[in-house]
């Protein structure tokens, strides 16, 4: 009779005990530290002679001038229209230009991405 009554609190313990498993799940998350649309600034050597913009750019290089973004950062540079991107570096920080552009592009650039000559409308996102 022991022995029963024994098993019994002993089934009744194993049973009433939480064996609930808790699993870590890890959620990804994509932080975009800085993204902008706008009209971008084709360079052409006129623009430096007329003084539109403040310092030279080479026409066949992959780089932009950008009032807020780092020196050397990298952007992705997308064409809204027909989705293509480039990736493209910050060459100066400290380039003057009008203020209704977002950044001065190359014309390689601007080539690459099938941009509209006219107006030039792109995406910026910064790579980190």
């Amino acid at each position: 009779m022991y022995y029963r009554l024994l098993s019994f609190f002993l089934i009744l313990i194993l049973c009433s005990c939480n064996q609930h498993v808790q699993r870590d799940s890890i959620n990804y998350t994509t932080k975009v530290k800085y993204k902008n649309s706008g009209f971008a600034l084709i360079y052409k050597n006129e623009l430096k002679k007329e003084k539109k913009i403040s310092k030279k750019l080479d026409n066949r290089s992959l780089l932009i001038f950008h009032k807020d973004l780092k020196k050397s950062s990298f952007v992705k540079i997308t064409n809204p229209s027909n989705r293509k991107s480039i990736i493209a570096k910050v060459m100066s920080n400290k380039a003057k230009f009008s203020d209704f552009y977002n950044s001065v592009i190359t014309l390689r650039i601007a080539e690459e991405l099938l941009l509209d000559l006219n107006e030039p409308y792109i995406e910026l996102i910064l790579i980190s």
